[in-house]
């Protein structure tokens, strides 16, 4: 996998979250030759494509076949099977009446991103058991799937392609729609999943292209001692085989909050002292991205806002011929005063 989808960064990962299952490993195994050289047992019999994450969940190593999908659609969407041109575009599931009208399907058909390359079968596992994967997946509850989204966000920043609706989760949202657009995707699972993965109702999932893991279980680590509490970083001590076996020392005496008040206060310090400046010189400052104005320091005149003059301490200061309007000479002039 390379990088750092390593096992032990895997299994860093799993201790980190806290997960009951580990995180699991999807990969194309594109002609039939490739498919019998490889050495994982086969599945005998049919399963849908959410079943077969469950038995991967479960820790299960196994490759499946053509013959092995129980589910056409689940097919359709990780590129084992081709739909037709009905079930593509939206008119076959228009008639199970799970949208509104064929318009409202078609639009969810084309956001499912069925994968149009030729593959013969898949290769299901534990991530950290496989030496090539192609998605990763990780099940969890909403809390979980929050750290991850922290985690991603710490590396990756705004994510670009969240896209989840209830159906088709595991084929179309965990596997087609990261591998094609080459991003994260999180999954609210759908009727299938919950039924043939045996998922609580909190339960949700992500999925992330495996080149992409690496950052994404970096961010993980580097997130948790800001965000977990006390208690939780004693429960994550307690589940570790050794304090340092996440590669980083749990601290259990600060968390973001803490940095956030340290940042405050330092922030208050710093305004206090140019609050100091200021009333000594007469001088303003631009604090907080406004203009605060005194005294001109070699002037003494005031400076100019919103296009007018304005004085501070000192001499006033006669304004030009030509200045702002209203203030162009004549009559209207400031006469100067020597000091």
């Amino acid at each position: 996998m390379g990088g750092l989808a390593d096992g032990q960064t895997v299994k860093r990962v799993n201790k980190a979250l806290g997960l009951k299952n580990p995180v699991i490993g999807v990969r194309f195994l594109y002609f039939q030759e490739e498919y019998e050289a490889n050495p994982a047992p086969a599945w005998n019999g049919k399963l849908t494509v959410c079943g077969m994450a469950k038995r991967a969940l479960d820790g299960h190593i196994f490759k499946v076949a053509p013959e092995n999908f129980g589910c056409p659609f689940g097919s359709y969407a990780v590129g084992v099977g081709q739909p037709d041109l009905m079930d593509r575009n939206g008119q076959t599931v228009e008639r199970c009446l799970l949208y509104e009208d064929y318009g409202v399907a078609r639009q969810i058909m084309e956001g499912m991103c069925f994968l149009t390359h030729d593959v013969y079968g898949l290769l299901w596992g534990p991530l950290e058991e496989l030496a090539k994967a192609d998605v990763a997946i990780i099940v969890g509850s909403a809390y979980q799937m929050m750290r991850v989204m922290q985690g991603y966000a710490y590396k990756m920043g705004n994510p670009r392609h969240l896209c989840s609706v209830g159906n088709q989760a595991v084929c179309s949202d965990l596997i087609a729609k990261p591998f094609t657009r080459h991003d994260i995707n999180i999954s609210f699972m759908c009727k299938g999943a919950r039924i043939n993965m045996r998922c609580d109702d909190g339960e949700m999932a992500a999925a992330i292209p495996v080149g992409l893991f690496g950052a994404l279980a970096e961010g993980i680590l580097l997130t948790l001692n800001p965000v977990l509490d006390t208690k939780q970083k004693t429960d994550l001590l307690a589940r570790l085989e050794t304090p340092d076996e996440l590669g980083f020392p749990i601290d259990t005496s600060w968390t973001y909050s803490t940095k956030l008040r340290e940042f405050l206060a330092e922030k208050e310090q710093a305004l206090a002292a140019r609050a100091r400046r200021q009333a000594a010189t007469g001088v303003g400052e631009r604090i907080g991205g406004g203009e605060r104005t005194g005294a001109d320091e070699r002037t003494g005149a005031g400076k100019r806002i919103d296009g007018e003059e304005r004085t501070g301490g000192g001499a006033p200061v006669a304004v030009a011929e030509g200045g702002p309007a209203g203030l162009s000479g004549g009559e209207n002039a400031v006469p100067r005063q020597d000091a």
